[in-house]
């Protein structure tokens, strides 16, 4: 089996043995096409305005020439990581509205530490 083949197998392990073998490549001619295929990737169009693009483009040069797409692509992971986050911390803060953390220890160390005070003593 060439290298193709596993790759079909790890992006879509539910493949038969016969589906898998239609997609051999033999392991000489497995190149970047057969990786980003495994990928399981859709393309998408997105349209940016000229700024916008001369901006990516600055920043891929400066990061050694990463593509456009590798760039779009990690500045929608860390939006979708954001607004993942926001969501927990929105049910995090609702949650607690509406049944409040009970913080039975607050109110006996402070009397505790209101009677350990020396109150007669001079200033």
């Amino acid at each position: 089996m060439g290298i193709a083949v596993r790759l079909a197998r790890i992006a879509d392990p539910w493949r038969t043995r016969e589906k898998a073998a239609v997609l051999h490549v033999p392991c000489a001619s497995v190149g970047i096409w057969s990786i980003i295929w495994s990928m399981g990737r859709t393309q998408t169009l997105v349209q940016l305005t000229e700024e916008i693009l001369a901006e990516l483009d600055e920043l891929r040069v400066r990061e050694g020439g990463r593509s456009r797409s590798e760039l779009i692509r990690e500045a929608i992971e860390r939006y979708l990581a954001e607004q993942r986050e926001e969501t927990i911390d929105r049910a995090i803060v609702e949650g607690y509205t509406r049944q409040p953390s009970e913080d039975l220890g607050a109110e006996w160390a402070a009397h505790a530490s209101i009677a350990a005070e020396n109150w007669d003593r001079p200033r």
